[in-house]
């Protein structure tokens, strides 16, 4: 049906876009954003960490105009790899060859070489002869006389003898001629002369394998001088000496040969000792003027200190930059999902986590090139570390201080001891300052004085040892330079407590958690409620403090010391619904008459279960934190509410309609809310014998315990049978404290032989009144 006028057609958009905003709604409820805030913290954490490998001034390149003044942003070493690398060169240069002596092997390759040249004379001298004698029977005496005269060193003979020795070990060949020419007896002369020359040369001169021309010149020298001198045993004629000479200069071969195996591990090794030359600058310090020319000096320093990009972009390094950082963040993740699930079954739970690890990250690149750096670190990781602490559990904590390491140390470089030890300290300290921090703005103050000193004392520990490490003498422990650092330790201290302190009170609501602090102004008993409490139903509000401890005791017993603070204060407001109709409860009747007398046990019961509601309302109109409501909402689960039950039947009820006389729930589904349920329902048992016996505590508690279980009312309630056995021995070790037989003390007047003290029983609860629930 089309709408008739201008008001229906508006009626009809506003029903249209309201029915579309509930679409929405659905739409946006049903999504599950948990996946899209893994992803989005998996980007911000691997960018950051491969920002980091970004230039600052990428503009900047040799040869160009410097259209700015850049300054060192840091105080920073590094080594001069260029420089280094000449140094090193130049100190191998300077090693020496080693050689190794072989003048032994020497002199008998230089014999056998001399042995081999007289031989071949020997030979080439009778085929001369030989030839000779030929010649005489054939020709004539004028013939032989001409061909006499034209002999020498050429002749086809001597050219044969000399062609067959090794030429890298013959004379020249008018020596060889000379040699082949020279009688029998001088030959041999000759050869012994030759040998002690050889001799004299081998032993008096290091004739190298890298040097045998400048050895041939000097066994030239050396032979012609001692042929003049007659030192050979031979006349000193020209023709002799020339050949002398030349013979032994073809024999000598190198005695000292080149080591190059052991002269390269020398070089290596003395190349190895000279240390690496070290440039730095300090913060402030100018690198390149504005106006000058950069050249290749200004290069290697803005590259040395990553505000220049490297020769070529280094994807690998970015890769692996990136890749850390995710499976850091996907281990983390898998720890605090297998160790602290609830941490991350809840989106809001999850979005805090993801938010307290991204601005760290971030907030380190931002600060990267800070003098402060170590300062900022343990500020921020404190912060991080001390609200993650109070929102989501100490092992997540953990868990986040183990990333944000990773994260910091991505960013600023493997070799940053500061940022690594301030990260570990800052994480320790917002851990210890978890256990001592309260709402009282005094109390925060002096936490965070304490933990600026710790800052000081711990990041000075690591520059005490850098300095000392570098062999420096004090200089950068001057007065001035201490009180710099005392202020930003004071600095950091104190941001890093107020900011997790801040940061904790105003995400604990939203993620619908408590914190210690807030738990402890919750037990204050001036606190609205409970003053409200203690005054309309009294009766009541001491029994909740007796709840209160005993839950709290047992909570303790089972190891969950973390959950024992939450449930004595959710025991201490469990009940404060009764404050809407106290009368109604036997606890705050006082003596008076009995309302459930003239009621219907429909409409008693319904009166009784009403107070969990009306709990409910008013803690949520205190905005009592989530576990707090929780406590109030599921203490009872769906219990049966017993008494008015069986009256209804009395009265003829039908027995299979359970629904009026049950809690609406739901049932306890945490350690928290079961071992109140618990505690409150033993307390109650027990309080309303009157028989208050050992044995009947015991046997009543165990009943209780057992018709809880039997009732299926922690089925939801993630404790073991062993945590519930141990609940049980801890109620009743509580309450057999409590409620256990007194003498009853005779009248003063009563003579003492009538003094018969007997044991009384002190009721909980009046009989044929309403138990309380």
């Amino acid at each position: 049906m089309r709408p008739a006028n201008d008001k229906e057609k508006r009626h009809h958009r506003t029903a249209q876009g309201r029915l579309r905003r509930m679409r929405y709604e659905r739409i946006v409820t049903g999504f599950d954003k948990r996946p899209a805030i893994m992803l989005g913290l998996a980007l911000a954490v691997g960018m950051a960490a491969v920002y980091s490998l970004s230039p600052l001034h990428s503009d900047l390149q040799e040869g160009v105009i410097a259209p700015r003044n850049v300054y060192s942003p840091r105080d920073d070493t590094w080594q001069d790899e260029e420089a280094t690398e000449e140094a090193r060169e130049q100190a191998a240069q300077g090693v020496t060859k080693i050689y190794v002596g072989q003048r032994s092997e020497a002199y008998q390759e230089m014999s056998k070489r001399l042995s081999g040249i007289m031989a071949a004379a020997e030979m080439t001298a009778e085929d001369l002869r030989l030839s000779r004698e030929e010649r005489v029977s054939d020709r004539t005496t004028e013939d032989e006389s001409a061909e006499d005269d034209g002999e020498g060193p050429t002749d086809p003979i001597i050219q044969a003898g000399w062609d067959t020795l090794d030429p890298i070990a013959r004379p020249p060949l008018d020596a060889f001629g000379f040699v082949v020419g020279m009688a029998t007896e001088d030959r041999a002369a000759f050869r012994e002369a030759c040998q002690r020359a050889l001799s004299r040369v081998n032993e008096e001169r290091e004739v190298r394998d890298d040097e045998m021309d400048a050895a041939r010149v000097h066994a030239r020298e050396r032979i012609g001088y001692w042929a003049d001198v007659r030192a050979l045993g031979i006349p000193n004629v020209a023709g002799v000496r020339n050949a002398l000479v030349q013979v032994c200069e073809a024999c000598i071969v190198p005695n000292s040969i080149y080591d190059h195996v052991a002269t390269q591990a020398e070089r290596d090794r003395v190349s190895a000792e000279v240390k690496p030359i070290m440039k730095s600058v300090k913060r402030g310090e100018l690198i390149v003027a504005q106006g000058t020319v950069v050249d290749a000096e200004d290069i290697r320093q803005l590259r040395a200190l990553g505000m220049v990009a490297s020769e070529r972009t280094d994807w690998v390094a970015r890769l692996l930059d990136f890749g850390m950082a995710i499976f850091a963040l996907i281990l983390t993740l898998l720890l605090i999902h297998h160790f602290e699930p609830e941490s991350l079954a809840k989106t809001r739970r999850l979005a805090a986590l993801a938010l307290l690890i991204a601005v760290p990250t971030i907030a380190f690149n931002v600060l990267l090139n800070q003098d402060n750096l170590p300062y900022a670190g343990y500020a921020l990781t404190q912060f991080a570390v001390l609200a993650a602490t109070l929102l989501l559990g100490h092992f997540s904590a953990a868990c986040l201080q183990g990333i944000l390491l990773v994260c910091f140390m991505l960013v600023s470089g493997p070799h940053s001891l500061h940022g690594m030890w301030a990260v570990l300290a800052g994480g320790v300290a917002g851990m210890l300052a978890k256990r001592y921090l309260t709402y009282r703005l005094t109390q925060v103050t002096l936490i965070g004085l304490a933990s600026s000193v710790f800052a000081f004392v711990a990041i000075g520990f690591v520059d005490l040892y850098l300095e000392r490490r570098a062999g420096l003498s004090g200089e950068t422990f001057s007065a001035a330079d201490l009180a710099a650092r005392a202020r930003w330790a004071l600095l950091a201290g104190l941001t890093g407590i107020f900011c997790g302190h801040l940061a904790a009170r105003m995400l604990e609501y939203s993620l619908e958690t408590v914190t210690d602090m807030r738990l402890l102004e919750l037990s204050d008993p001036s606190h609205p409620l409970l003053e409200s409490l203690l005054a309309k139903a009294p009766g009541t509000y001491h029994g909740s403090l007796i709840v209160s401890s005993i839950a709290g005791n047992a909570a303790k017993d089972i190891g969950r010391k973390y959950e024992a603070l939450l449930v004595r204060v959710g025991a201490l407001y469990h009940d404060i619904g009764k404050m809407h109709r106290p009368h109604l409860f036997v606890e705050n009747q006082a003596g008076r008459a009995n309302p459930h007398d003239t009621m219907s046990p429909t409409l008693s019961a319904r009166s009784i279960i009403e107070h969990v509601q009306a709990g409910v309302d008013l803690a949520e109109e205190h905005r009592l934190p989530r576990p707090i409501v929780d406590c109030i909402r599921e203490h009872h689960g769906t219990t049966l509410v017993a008494y008015f039950y069986h009256r209804a039947q009395e009265l003829g009820h039908d027995r299979d309609d359970e629904s009026g006389f049950r809690y609406p729930g739901p049932k306890p589904r945490s350690v928290a809310t079961g071992v109140l349920m618990l505690a409150d329902a033993v307390e109650a048992a027990v309080r309303s014998l009157q028989d208050t016996t050992r044995n009947a505590i015991v046997s009543q508690i165990h009943r209780i315990i057992e018709g809880k279980i039997a009732d299926g009312q922690l089925d939801e309630c993630p404790m073991t049978m062993r945590e519930i056995k141990a609940v049980e021995a801890s109620l009743t070790k509580s309450l057999l404290g409590i409620y256990h037989s007194r003498i009853e003390y005779p009248d003063a007047n009563e003579p003492t032989n009538a003094r018969t003290p007997r044991p009384r029983a002190e009721a909980a609860s009046d009989e044929g009144t309403a138990p309380s629930p």
